[in-house]
């Protein structure tokens, strides 16, 4: 009885090892998840900011080189 006792703490202490690092590893994937969204929605503000001034660009040509009637 003593020595399955024994081998239960193992097992346990096995498991709480395996679980701990499982924890570390998801811990780890979710901050890389955190950070790759906030670079998403940075590049997302910056892909808006560069069409919005090409088409601000684009209306200047137009109206610096609109034939005059």
């Amino acid at each position: 009885m003593d020595q399955f006792a024994g081998e239960l703490k193992e097992a346990g202490n096995r498991a709480e090892v395996d679980l701990q690092k499982k924890y570390d590893e998801l811990k780890a994937a979710a901050q890389k998840l955190k950070e790759d969204a906030g670079k998403k929605e940075r590049w997302q503000e910056v892909e808006a900011s560069l069409k919005k001034a090409s088409e601000e660009l684009e209306n200047a040509f137009k109206a610096a080189f609109k034939k005059k009637n």
